[in-house]
């Protein structure tokens, strides 16, 4: 079992390794949000429940999926807002 340090450790190594993916820029976004790593920050609570490092991985890119899904529905209401579709139908 991983101590809060090294889960602290683990989490903003993986933010850090920014490939060429295009979902690789979330993680900087993340990484900003949790800014210091703070010990006592309680944003970073979750890693009470994890327990491995695959399991942090694995809470990252379950985030950066749900963030990829929220955006990409933004952009089907923008393109329904300014385009019409109905000529398709």
């Amino acid at each position: 079992m991983l101590t809060f340090t090294e889960k602290t450790t683990i989490l903003k190594s993986f933010l850090e390794d920014v490939g060429h993916s295009d979902t690789d820029c979330f993680k900087t976004d993340i990484l900003f949000y949790f800014q210091d790593f703070d010990p006592l920050d309680s944003k970073l609570s979750f890693l009470n429940d994890l327990d491995f490092e695959e399991e942090i991985i694995d809470w990252v890119n379950h985030i950066i999926s749900m963030i990829v899904l929220k955006q990409e529905e933004e952009e089907e209401d923008i393109f329904g807002e300014f385009v019409d579709w109905s000529h398709l139908y």
